[in-house]
């Protein structure tokens, strides 16, 4: 084999490699973007079976939510309204969900339609939301969200 044939071979294992690496990378991505879109759902469906415990795990100490009224309220806030009685919570949907991941921080952005009470007011509606998740000793745990309500 002669010097050009070698080059040739080796660049062209070089390539080889770069695209099953890109490759592997792009199906972590996705693995990623799978749980995150299952822990998505989870949120939504705490608040359905006011499952406080699913709240305490996926809602970070420093949690802060800014909702759509303009009040900004804390962890222990939010896993107090999931447990009360006033909250009855029919439905929760999510839909145009997007996963953007940076590293150990991802990005949910989607529409929530929610049918709700609160103490007998309503509180459901459409809203764009945005929840900012980390990824801390192997588990993901959302720090922050905000809502914004839609017209219908």
């Amino acid at each position: 084999m002669n010097k050009r044939q070698k080059v040739a071979l080796t660049a062209l294992g070089v390539v080889s490699t770069i695209s099953i690496s890109a490759g592997d990378q792009r199906t972590k991505v996705q693995t990623v973007e799978n749980e995150l879109l299952a822990l998505n759902r989870q949120v939504a469906d705490m608040q359905v079976r006011h499952d406080i415990e699913t709240a305490k795990r996926l809602l970070a100490e420093e949690y802060l939510f800014a909702q759509a009224d303009g009040q900004v309220t804390n962890k222990k806030q939010n896993v107090d309204v999931i447990g009360s009685a006033d909250f009855v919570c029919d439905e929760l949907t999510t839909s145009d969900v997007t996963v953007r991941v940076y590293g150990a921080t991802a990005l949910i952005m989607g529409v929530v339609k929610m049918r709700a009470r609160y103490a007998g007011q309503d509180v459901g509606g459409r809203f764009r939301y945005m929840d900012v998740w980390v990824k801390r000793s192997g588990k993901w745990q959302n720090v922050a969200s905000q809502a914004t309500r839609l017209s219908d």
